[in-house]
């Protein structure tokens, strides 16, 4: 059976018992409210530990790659103390799932 987690990166993607379609990205914009964040040396390689700081959950780690493609390709290994990132903040992001 195919299933997502809610905060999933395909939960916006259909899925039936044995399959899962097409991938349909969820589509996350830019925003005036967006923050921007430095990243401190304690999340330095841990993405898992600044989603679950910022929104609750280590699961929306992708969400650090998405909107900071042009500097995150790997997210464990590129996440680096000092980098600037460009996050939506909790409720913007929450409203999606």
């Amino acid at each position: 059976m195919v299933s997502f987690n809610k905060y999933s990166l395909y939960s916006n993607t259909k899925s039936d018992n044995y399959y899962r379609d097409y991938y349909n990205p969820i589509d996350i914009g830019y925003d005036d409210s967006d923050i921007f964040l430095i990243v401190t040396s304690e999340y330095n390689n841990k993405p898992g530990n600044l989603a679950k700081a910022l929104y609750g959950s280590p699961r929306l780690s992708w969400v650090l790659a998405y909107f900071n493609r042009n500097q995150i390709s790997d997210i464990i290994f590129d996440l680096k103390e000092g980098m600037v990132l460009r996050l939506p903040t909790k409720e913007r992001l929450l409203s999606y799932f």
